[in-house]
């Protein structure tokens, strides 16, 4: 077992870096183009207090300007605050972001006391009785999570998934 996860992490971060060299190639073309700077990196510069929207609308314009966010290295920068992202500021974000996405008043999650864990809020009574645009809002928080928890893992940040365990195995392993 332990061979396979040597040989499985090794593989990851072969395809990370081609992707990366590749999204390098990329720009630099696309940069050349457009008289702009290359991009090394994808910066997110959000406030604590719009953490979420930020977030979301930052990812979207990206997306939209024929980028792709994935294969870059994030930094991040909360405004108005010192700090340069040598590893912290991204864990804190991402730990901040998931918080805030695993609160109640996002309807995407539940908390079970007894054992601990979030539970995903998806029974289909739910999503019957709210609301079409509920319904697109939900959908959108739910792409916005995979989103983060992509980035997270892709740029090596361990964050904390308080999920059950067959979670990661219908969601991850399609078990």
């Amino acid at each position: 077992m332990e061979a396979k996860q040597r040989i499985l992490k090794e593989h990851f971060r072969v395809v990370q870096t081609l992707n990366f060299e590749l999204w390098q190639l990329t720009d630099l073309w696309a940069a050349s183009v457009s008289n702009r700077p290359p991009m090394e990196s994808f910066a997110m510069s959000v406030s604590r207090e719009n953490l979420l929207g930020q977030t979301m609308l930052q990812l979207k314009q990206s997306f939209s300007g024929g980028g792709d966010p994935f294969k870059l290295p994030i930094k991040v920068r909360f405004q108005n605050e010192p700090g340069q992202d040598m590893g912290g500021l991204r864990r804190e974000y991402f730990s901040l972001l998931l918080k805030e996405l695993f609160t109640e008043a996002f309807g995407m999650f539940r908390y079970n006391e007894d054992v601990r864990l979030y539970w995903i809020h998806g029974h289909a009574d739910y999503f019957d009785s709210v609301s079409a645009e509920r319904k697109q809002q939900l959908i959108s928080y739910f792409e916005l999570f995979g989103n983060i928890v992509g980035l997270a893992l892709y740029n090596h940040t361990l964050i904390d998934f308080p999920l059950p365990l067959f979670f990661f195995k219908l969601k991850f392993l399609g078990v």
